[in-house]
């Protein structure tokens, strides 16, 4: 693993039971990539599909709520 690498994405995944956050240091573009690859692995390998009202791409310097928090 090179993290000197521009390729090289810096992510946080934090889950509780079905509820989960991804953090990542990037751009809208590679948020919104990074969304519908996992939108897309839930989708095919366990036939889920992400709760479109609860699915939200910010800044985290604008807040989100996680669990109610």
């Amino acid at each position: 693993m090179n993290m000197f690498d521009p390729n090289f994405k810096r992510l946080i995944y934090l889950r509780y039971a079905d509820d989960f956050v991804i953090l990542i240091i990037g751009s809208i573009d590679e948020a919104k990539h990074i969304k519908h690859m996992v939108a897309d692995c839930l989708n095919k390998k366990c036939g889920l599909e992400l709760h479109k009202d609860k699915t939200l791409i910010t800044a985290t310097k604008d807040g989100f709520s996680f669990l109610g928090a």
